[in-house]
């Protein structure tokens, strides 16, 4: 099943091209973006590496979100997102691909010959009221669910490993053995160093 969370904007790109879409458009949806505290239709992205996501719905999305972040870099910095794993990924472009379809040929709403004049109204936004409501409440508790991993991750912070020239010749095996590197017996610490120094 998809994750959902908060995804680095930085950490995403697109192989749809910014120059085929309208820059007022991304200017507009980038302003409303940070008006509203964030995206409101999350991305559908794809993992391809451990801090790298490829945008496979929601380019324009994706763009005006990068236009948000330009503006204002700390409230643009996160995108709600789906994130598929690869062997979620053919029957997400296929549900994509038929949502798309139902879209692209649905009638209007509301057709403007059954526009109801304004007594008739009053359901309608009531209903549209209560929808908004029901969105704004999941969006905080989504936010607050983000808001104590967040929380939780701060308070486990990782420290940073000592630079390679200051472990031991002993720490330089354990570490080359736990990345999955192999070296012989003979080496020395220099030689260890440039080991677990290649990319």
């Amino acid at each position: 099943m998809p994750e959902f969370g908060r995804v680095d904007v930085q950490s995403i790109h697109s192989e749809v091209s910014r120059s085929t879409l309208s820059e007022s458009d991304i200017e507009q949806l980038a302003d409303a973006i940070l008006a509203n505290g964030g995206l409101l239709q999350p991305l559908i992205l794809k993992q391809t590496s451990v801090e790298s996501f490829l945008v496979l719905e929601g380019h324009f999305e994706f763009y005006s979100a990068v236009r948000a972040r330009e503006k204002n870099p700390r409230q643009g910095e996160m995108v709600n997102a789906f994130v598929l794993s690869s062997s979620e990924e053919a029957t997400a472009l296929e549900q994509i691909k038929l949502l798309r379809k139902q879209i692209d040929t649905s009638p209007p709403v509301i057709p403007p010959a059954t526009v109801p004049d304004s007594s008739g109204l009053a359901p309608w936004i009531t209903s549209f009221e209560m929808r908004l409501s029901e969105i704004r409440e999941l969006i905080f508790q989504n936010q607050q669910v983000i808001d104590l991993r967040l929380k939780k991750l701060e308070e486990e912070s990782i420290k940073p490993l000592p630079p390679l020239e200051k472990l031991t010749v002993a720490q330089l095996k354990k570490l080359a053995q736990e990345r999955g590197l192999t070296g012989s017996g003979t080496m020395k610490k220099k030689d260890w160093v440039d080991l677990l120094s290649q990319p």
